[in-house]
């Protein structure tokens, strides 16, 4: 089984709005988030539980295979699947698709924000209020955020819980996601490893690549011909397609996160020279 979590609901968009006037509004989405992500846990369980047992499901004589439960979410279920991967008792290999953490760093980075960013700046008119605006909010994203749940994946599981294991699958050039947050998590000691073949242009410091096949975590770089962000606390040139969202409508992304789950294993379906469309 895999579902798509973002951990919020269009309810959630009014919290939000009323954060951009008002920024200690953003605690009730930060508790809304909580609720998010135990909901989803639970929704994880009763799937393979009882989903089998619907009249609806087993009149079409559908069957559910319990023991294969993994998690696969895209974007902002990316995001959050770094959390859900970390508390989930259930489900031990996800795939995060176009993913990244850390808010606080996210945010200028996309081209998401710009809007949100406008609606800030009408209420919060100096820069410097609008860094210590987004601070505070981070304070209160902290709670779900994956920058502080990453670690809890693999490294060091929350009691109860066995290592889990995850393929993390950026965009090079992501309009929408800072992909050298990645990096960062590859970085940290953390279990998670940059596969080998990630880049042609450069070489993220201080990580050693790890090379195909490899049991447990890894980053694979797909690549669709977008450059890298310039340096900086800004969103990239929105030049070219925006390949946020093609990694998962190419097969041999599909067949590496498959092999994944079914295995635990990363394997190379890129023709070993890194995943492009070339």
């Amino acid at each position: 089984f895999s579902s798509n979590l973002t951990g919020m609901s269009e309810e959630d968009l009014s919290g939000v709005f009323a954060s951009l006037r008002d920024v200690s509004y953003f605690t009730s989405v930060g508790e809304r988030l909580h609720q998010g992500m135990v909901e989803w846990v639970l929704l994880a369980r009763a799937v393979r539980e009882q989903l089998g047992g619907l009249s609806e499901v087993a009149s079409r004589n559908i069957r559910i295979n319990p023991s294969e439960l993994y998690y696969s979410g895209i974007s902002q279920g990316g995001i959050f699947g770094g959390t859900f991967m970390a508390v989930s008792p259930d489900v031990t290999r996800g795939h995060l698709g176009v993913p990244g953490n850390n808010y606080f760093t996210l945010l200028h980075r996309s081209r998401d924000f710009t809007g949100y960013l406008e609606g800030l700046r009408r209420n919060y008119a100096s820069t410097a209020d609008q860094a210590i605006a987004l601070a505070f909010v981070q304070l209160l994203w902290d709670g779900t955020d994956p920058v502080s749940y990453l670690r809890h994946i693999h490294e060091s599981p929350f009691p109860g819980n066995s290592a889990h294991e995850v393929l993390i699958a950026p965009a090079k050039g992501d309009f929408e996601v800072a992909v050298f947050t990645n990096e960062i998590t590859a970085r940290s000691g953390l279990g998670v490893a940059l596969m080998q073949n990630y880049d042609r242009e450069r070489t993220p410091f201080g990580i050693t690549q790890a090379p195909y096949p490899r049991r447990g975590s890894g980053v694979v770089l797909y690549d669709f011909g977008n450059a890298w962000p310039a340096p900086g606390n800004l969103p990239p040139a929105e030049v070219g397609a925006n390949p946020h969202g093609l990694p998962r409508a190419r097969d041999w992304h599909q067949r590496q996160m498959v092999t994944f789950f079914r295995t635990g294993e990363i394997i190379d379906t890129c023709g070993g020279d890194g995943c492009r469309p070339d």
